[in-house]
């Protein structure tokens, strides 16, 4: 055998190939190192052969170890059960011997990714319980029983502001004496700087524009006044599109979520402070109320609703009448959630009115619609013919994509919709802007204008504080900041004036209707005597405006199908 042995090698050693690695004694196992006889095989088959040896080895190392499972044979249970190092008893039910076990090899990776796979648990995302508390509270705040803790609120914000100033006023006593030329300039000077900017970028002049952003980022501040804070986002907005990630910034903007908690006290503080949600949702149930009078079944269509703000007051109302409330029936339109749960807002949503209508006792029927507004056909809403129906879009409606972006406008699609429904009431609101143009810089200096109006109301009525903060980057600049950024179909914000819509309520083929003249009384009065002097409220064509210092902010009308 070792005569064999000696001979093999010599002979591999003169053909001088890769063979002299397989040169080896019989003492060894034949399927850990073949052996090639050199006299029999030729040369052009040993490549071939060692390559298929090699394979059939590396491949045992895939195929699972038979010691690490075992069936466990009691009557009536026929389960695969996997051994581990720290098996648990309850899991385990026969003891295994020690003879069954093994060290753990590089394949054992597999099973315990496995193992891990079959201990995941359903994920519950549910807030806590004090924060459901917390927010339903919240919710009674657009009601008329709140105006107390309302003024409360306000109370203590005017004393805040008033301390800042004082604050402010002392420190420039004492701080170093400044040109007085110089005071007041400042606002001049960041606008002057974000036009210059916005040219910039709209030309990509990448060092101009990046030395500028360098500049205004020394006068801008978060927590500085309202142009210095306005600066601080828009260059944000700027940087992004020079850059070309303002749907990544947009998207990030969006799907951030603060705290509910945090959320829910700046909203309490943007309600205080500015009476625009509150006064149009007054107007919008007080024109339900009085067409539920003599109805037995009211059904209120709704496009968009985000945490419903306010239908828990409606409820509140309806259970406060003397006779047994009619039975509400609401369908909500909502845009489908992305993932694998698009209906997980509208489910949200109909569980929470479902709670305050039981809480209220007022019968209530639910619907919710997850699909885009233009997409939803009248058949899909199911109106009985005995029902009294009410068409509400108070949010979102500037989300709905227009001429620029598809052939037939989204928007006049809508609004034939609602024509199709015949509501005896179509109840709109929007927020009233005009950035909405094809042109960067023109639509730059219009949004420019019209959020330094916006952060001029929120610097005269809040202090400057952590929870306007929240206000700002939550209500206000994910807007703006996709108005600046984002061109074509990411530019998903897409804002129009009054008089727009009033043309397209018109071409749809519905017609204004006035408000009550007494509700525009109370709400004139509640304004005047509640809110700061700069904040007003008018009719103009029959359309409700509201705003701050001569400049319309937001407008709802009412209108109906007309009949010719």
């Amino acid at each position: 055998m070792n005569q064999q042995s000696s001979i093999a090698c010599d002979s591999a050693k003169q053909n001088n190939g890769f063979v002299s690695r397989q040169c080896h004694t019989h003492d060894s196992p034949s399927w850990k190192h073949p052996v090639f006889d050199l006299t029999s095989t030729k040369s052009s088959e040993i490549p071939s052969v060692w390559q298929f040896q090699k394979g059939v080895e590396e491949s045992v190392k895939f195929l699972p170890n038979n010691d690490k499972l075992f069936l466990d044979l009691e009557p009536n249970k026929y389960k695969l059960i996997q051994e581990t190092e720290h098996s648990d008893p309850s899991i385990c039910p026969k003891k295994i011997s020690n003879a069954t076990r093994s060290k753990k090899k590089a394949n054992d990776s597999d099973f315990n990714l496995l193992d891990r796979r079959r201990q995941k648990q359903i994920a519950v995302y549910s807030d806590p319980p004090d924060e459901n508390e917390v927010f339903d509270a919240f919710l009674l705040l657009f009601g008329p029983k709140s105006t107390e803790e309302v003024t409360t609120i306000r109370e203590i914000l005017q004393k805040e502001i008033r301390y800042e100033q004082s604050e402010a006023k002392a420190s420039k006593k004492k701080s170093i004496k400044i040109d007085k030329n110089q005071i007041g300039k400042g606002s001049v000077i960041l606008c002057s700087l974000l036009v210059s900017c916005s040219e910039t970028v709209f030309t990509n002049n990448w060092l101009a524009a990046i030395e500028l952003m360098k500049e205004i980022r020394e006068w801008s501040s978060p927590t500085g006044d309202s142009i210095q804070r306005l600066a601080y986002y828009f260059i944000d907005g700027l940087e992004a599109r020079l850059a070309g990630t303002g749907s990544e910034i947009y998207g990030k903007l969006v799907s951030k979520q603060p705290k509910l908690t945090d959320i829910l006290k700046a909203c309490q503080l943007y309600l205080a402070s500015c009476p625009f949600e509150r006064s149009l949702f007054y107007i919008a149930n007080q024109t339900i109320y009085n067409i539920a009078k003599d109805a037995t079944r009211v059904h209120i269509i709704t496009y968009g609703v985000i945490y419903g703000y306010q239908w828990p007051s409606f409820f509140e109302h309806l259970s406060d009448w003397k006779r047994t409330p009619p039975k509400i029936r609401m369908t909500v339109i909502e845009e489908p959630e992305p993932g694998f749960r698009p209906n997980k807002r509208v489910e949200a949503i109909g569980q929470r009115l479902t709670f305050f209508a039981k809480r209220f006792n007022v019968p209530f029927e639910y619907q919710g619609i997850a699909s885009k507004w233009e997409n939803v056909q009248r058949e899909d809403l199911y109106i009985g013919k005995d029902e009294k129906v009410i068409v509400c879009c108070l949010v979102n409606s500037s989300m709905l994509p227009d001429e620029t972006t598809a052939i037939c406008s989204p928007r006049d699609y809508f609004l034939k919709t609602v024509r199709k429904i015949k509501p005896h009431a179509f109840i709109h609101r929007i927020w009233n802007a005009s950035y909405n143009t094809p042109f960067f810089l023109t639509r730059f200096r219009l949004a420019l204008s019209h959020y330094s109006c916006v952060f001029d109301m929120l610097d005269s009525t809040l202090p400057r504080n952590t929870e306007r903060v929240l206000i700002e980057t939550n209500l206000f600049i994910p807007n703006a900041i996709n108005s600046i950024a984002c061109e074509w179909l990411e530019r998903v914000y897409r804002p129009e004036t009054y008089k727009q819509w009033q043309a397209r309520h018109l071409r749809a083929g519905l017609e204004p209707v006035p408000v009550d003249s007494l509700i525009m009384e109370n709400i004139k009065y509640f304004v005047r005597e509640c809110y700061h002097k700069n904040i007003f409220i008018d009719e103009d064509d029959r359309w409700v405006v509201m705003g701050w210092k001569g400049v319309i902010l937001r407008a709802m009308s009412i209108w109906k199908p007309n009949v010719t």
